[in-house]
C-alpha cells in the first residue's frame, strides 16, 4: 500500500517561520518540533534580480522516525542528518552551478544498521563530480562519480567504487556467508538507461603498499604492491578479476577466479537480454586443478 495513503497522527506540531531581507534577496528559515523527529531546520536563500532564483538551501534534522508517519509500515529511523547546497539554481536546470553535501548518522531500516553516510559533489557546466561514502565500524564502501553533459541525451559517466572489509552474512544475513571481502570496481558507459553502446565494467582485487624494512634497498625497492585476500563462507580467494560489457543487446563477462592455488578461467555471455527468450552460454578452464 503506498505510504502516502497512510493517515497522519493527529498531533500537534511546534513550528516558526522566520524571514529577512530585501526584494531582491531574502532567507527564510522554518524550525519545526514534533512527535517522530525532533529539532527539524529548513533554510532557504532567494534571489529575485530579473528572475527567481535558489542560491542556497539547508535541511537538518535529529531522531526522525519514518515508522512514526507510516504507521509502521516502513521501519527506518535516523539519528540525525544534514543536507546542504549552495550555488545559483533558476528555471534553466542546464545553467545550475552548485557545491552539495549530505550526512546521515545512525541509520537503521528493519534489521540493517549503517553508521554513517556521507556525500559531497559539485554541478557545473552540466558536469557532476561526486564522492560518497558509506562506514558500518571497520566496514566501508567509497564511491567517486563523474558526470559529462548531463542534461544531453547521451550523457557520459564514470564510477568508481572501493568496498573494503564487508562481511557478506551480516548484510545477507545468512551465517553460512560469513566472511571479509575487500575489492574495488570500476563501471563507464553513456546514457542512464541500456542502449546499444556497452556500459563496461570491472572487478578486481584491492592492493595496499608493503614496505621492507631492509636498509639495503632502494627506497623503490622498499615497496611492494600486495593484493587483500577475499573470505568468503569459509573460503580464500587470493586473487581475482572480471571484466565485462553490458548493453541492450547482451551481457559479456571475461576473467579469472584463483581457488586452492589453482587459477580458473571463466567466460560467461547473455544474448538478447531485454527479450522474454534468451539465449545463455558459460565457460570454465583451468590447467592442473589441485584440491589439496
Amino acid at each position: 500500500k503506498p505510504y502516502i495513503e497512510q493517515p497522519l497522527p493527529d498531533e500537534n506540531l511546534q513550528l516558526a517561520l522566520h524571514a529577512n531581507g530585501s526584494f531582491k534577496s531574502f532567507e527564510v528559515e522554518l524550525t519545526a518540533n514534533g512527535n517522530g523527529f525532533d529539532d527539524f531546520s529548513l533554510v532557504s536563500t532567494l534571489t529575485f534580480d530579473g528572475k527567481p532564483a535558489l542560491k542556497k538551501i539547508g535541511l537538518s534534522g535529529n531522531n526522525f522516525d519514518l515508522g512514526y508517519y507510516t504507521a509502521d509500515s516502513l521501519d527506518a529511523q535516523i539519528s540525525n542528518f544534514q543536507i546542504t547546497a549552495e550555488g545559483y539554481v533558476d528555471e534553466q536546470i542546464e545553467q545550475a552551478d552548485l557545491t552539495w553535501a549530505f550526512t546521515f548518522d545512525d541509520m537503521r531500516y528493519e534489521n540493517y544498521r549503517l553508521k554513517s553516510l556521507f556525500g559531497s559533489g559539485t554541478l557545473s557546466n552540466e558536469t557532476v563530480t561526486a564522492n560518497v561514502e558509506l562506514h558500518n565500524g571497520k566496514e566501508s564502501i567509497v564511491m567517486n562519480a563523474n558526470v559529462n553533459r548531463l542534461f544531453s541525451t547521451d550523457p557520459e559517466w564514470l564510477i568508481k567504487a572501493a568496498l573494503s572489509g564487508l562481511n557478506p552474512a551480516q548484510w545477507l544475513k545468512n551465517p553460512r556467508m560469513r566472511g571479509e571481502v575487500s575489492l574495488n570496481a570500476l563501471a563507464s558507459g553513456v546514457g542512464f538507461s541500456l542502449n546499444e553502446t556497452p556500459w563496461e565494467f570491472a572487478i578486481y582485487k584491492q592492493t595496499r603498499p608493503i614496505f621492507s624494512s631492509s636498509s639495503n634497498l632502494k627506497f623503490s625497492e622498499q615497496i611492494n604492491l600486495q593484493t587483500e585476500p577475499v573470505e568468503l563462507a569459509g573460503y580464500i580467494i587470493p586473487d581475482l578479476s572480471i571484466t565485462g560489457k553490458i548493453s541492450s543487446e547482451s551481457l559479456i563477462t571475461d576473467g579469472f577466479v584463483q581457488l586452492f592455488e589453482n587459477e580458473i578461467r571463466l567466460q560467461a555471455a547473455i544474448q538478447q537480454l531485454l527479450q522474454e527468450t534468451r539465449s545463455y552460454s558459460f565457460k570454465a578452464s583451468t590447467q592442473q586443478f589441485n584440491l589439496d
